[in-house]
């Protein structure tokens, strides 16, 4: 009974619309470093708003066409990482052409990191920037986990 009294008190305290005006909210886009120990480095990254989110979907998602004529839509879920990873790296410049010509991808910034980076890193890359954005990461903390066993 005290949980469900608590509960009808959370949701009569309610805040007044000033409280979520543009100005009156800390700004969604923050950055943060990542340490790479291996290379004694930090790549700075930033957290992806719902909106910044949808456009990664967007991109990572193709239209087919099955044999009966109907068309749905795939999420290509490597594109979507890999689009994920590319939006929200800040430092290194993952477009700098002298980059992206020193690991030999031109033209595919998600390459330079997919080659100087260790699978380890890359999956702990991701969830930093997952995680940093929102999401809940225990899943793929877990994956990664097994992995590096």
């Amino acid at each position: 009974m005290a949980n469900d009294n608590q509960a009808v008190e959370t949701r009569s305290k309610q805040v007044g619309i000033d409280a979520f005006l543009r100005e009156n909210v800390s700004d969604p886009v923050e950055t943060k470093e990542v340490p790479i120990e291996r290379l004694g480095l930090s790549i700075t990254i930033q957290s992806l708003t719902e909106k910044r989110m949808a456009q990664i979907r967007k991109q990572s998602t193709r239209k087919f066409q099955n044999k009966s004529g109907e068309f749905f839509n795939e999420t290509d879920d490597e594109k979507l990482l890999e689009n994920l990873i590319v939006a929200a790296v800040v430092n290194p410049d993952l477009t700098n052409a002298k980059l992206q010509e020193s690991w030999g991808a031109i033209g595919h910034p998600a390459s330079i990191l997919k080659t100087m980076l260790r699978g380890g890193e890359y999956t702990d890359l991701s969830a930093a920037i997952q995680k940093f954005s929102g999401f809940d990461v225990s899943g793929v903390t877990e994956v990664a986990n097994d992995v590096k066993k």
